[in-house]
């Protein structure tokens, strides 16, 4: 049985169980995206269950561009650019991202 507190590969991680259509679409973007780095993914997963395990971070991309005194604008510039070039990937092979409403 999975529980709330989990590591994976002795990283902080986060158990989100989902609903078996999002489990399977979950499990088709890996396979079509698996080697794509600007794209986050879940690092493990339970089949039977339908849990899938992403590495945990405190905040998001957005609060971190927006929020983050100390980060250099060219950093900021360089994430952006880099979360373009995600959605991009994702729009040529005719995926749709359904970003977080705020």
């Amino acid at each position: 049985m999975l529980t709330d507190r989990y590591s994976h590969e002795n990283r902080p991680s986060v158990l989100k169980p989902v609903s078996y259509s999002v489990f399977d679409q979950a499990m088709e973007l890996k396979s079509v995206f698996g080697d794509n780095c600007r794209i986050r993914m879940h690092v493990d997963h339970n089949e039977q269950e339908k849990v899938l395990v992403y590495e945990y971070f405190i905040d998001d991309l957005l609060y971190l561009v927006s929020n983050e005194r100390g980060l250099p604008i060219k950093v900021r510039k360089l994430i952006l650019r880099e979360v373009g070039l995600a959605l991009r990937d994702l729009h040529r092979k005719h995926w749709i991202h359904a970003g977080m409403i705020r």
